[in-house]
């Protein structure tokens, strides 16, 4: 995977599938964009009234499975409500340069394996056992329908 601020290509080199994701620099930030007092949606970017949260109807369906915590590096969690633990940060600054734990992880901002239409950030996550992290709404999905393919 290489990932730069406007581009973001993966590639399965067993499958022979590559996909590029192409977006301006000023893209929503998502998964605690504003950090523990930023004015901006978590899931959208657009900015927000910090007393009433976003109003679209998406990010408030969202909002519904959306893990409230805030990790030790003060970024909202792009996890699960009611987790046992917390998935790792996905913001670009938390994300090691080599080596940790969290170095296999994907960033907020890279496109969700499953269905490759928008940013991890935008949804709750979900990190399976093979460390892939997707959409929750993604992986319940794939098993409703008995994981086609």
């Amino acid at each position: 995977r290489a990932h730069l601020p406007s581009l973001t290509l993966s590639v399965d080199s067993a499958g022979v599938r590559a996909v590029a994701d192409v977006q301006p620099e000023t893209r929503g930030g998502g998964a605690g964009a504003g950090g523990a007092g930023g004015a901006a949606c978590r899931f959208c970017g657009e900015p927000v009234d910090s007393g009433s949260g976003c109003s679209d109807p998406d990010c408030v369906e969202a909002a519904k499975d959306a893990c409230p915590g805030l990790l030790e590096c003060g970024h909202l969690c792009g996890g699960v409500k009611g987790e046992s633990q917390h998935l790792p940060c996905l913001h670009p600054d938390c994300a090691p340069t080599e080596g940790g734990e969290s170095a296999m992880l994907a960033l907020g901002d890279d496109l969700c394996p499953v269905c490759f239409t928008s940013d991890l950030a935008a949804l709750p996550c979900v990190l399976l056992g093979c460390r892939h992290v997707v959409h929750l709404s993604c992986a319940r999905n794939k098993i409703a329908a008995r994981w086609p393919g």
